[in-house]
């Protein structure tokens, strides 16, 4: 089955900050390759995998991003301002929305994974859902709210997480990406 891979790059670097405590790398203190491997041994083609976030996210290290992109992963980077509190973005909103692009722009994806525990994307894997396609999280356990537990097969993102690793320059030379950028 082919599978997009949406990746909430927000909510990963929220809940690594719990498990890594401090600094975070999205290009190493997640094996990826290890997370596509196992998608790929359920039988998942990752033909497009994104991951969105704000700006500010690669502000202090933009190797991150071009790191993340040698992997096959599309970095997106959503509208986003500095408010007193921190950063606020449209990243859950532009995830959604490119997600729901896909679904209608691309019969040929079979799944959405959604790497996220966020509750926002329930509307987006409804809408898969209705549609006929597969849908998956991955995300956190203890971030992961409950009612995605209960109705979803929820990969433990935990699995994959390491610290002061490195990859290969590119998982997946094949995976094909659209621009729905407007």
């Amino acid at each position: 089955m082919k599978a997009a891979v949406l990746i909430d790059g927000e909510n990963v670097v929220m809940c690594l900050r719990d498990v890594v405590g401090g600094k975070v790398h999205l290009d190493k203190d997640i094996n990826w390759k290890k997370f596509f491997k196992y998608l790929e041994s359920l039988d998942y083609e990752v033909t497009i995998a994104r991951i969105y976030a704000n700006p500010f996210i690669f502000l202090k290290n933009p190797h991150i991003a071009n790191n993340l992109e040698k992997m096959g992963i599309k970095v997106v980077l959503a509208d986003s301002t500095m408010k007193e509190n921190g950063p606020k973005s449209t990243t859950d909103a532009t995830m959604i929305v490119d997600g729901i692009s896909i679904l209608y722009e691309r019969p040929a994806i079979d799944a959405i994974v959604i790497v996220s525990g966020d509750r926002d994307f329930l509307p987006l894997a409804e809408k898969a859902k209705e549609l006929g396609r597969t849908v998956l999280f991955a995300a956190f356990p203890d971030s992961t709210a409950n009612v995605i537990k209960n109705r979803y097969q929820v990969i433990n993102l935990l699995e994959f997480s390491v610290l002061n690793a490195t990859f290969d320059n590119n998982i997946y030379p094949n995976i094909e990406e659209i621009s729905v950028q407007g």
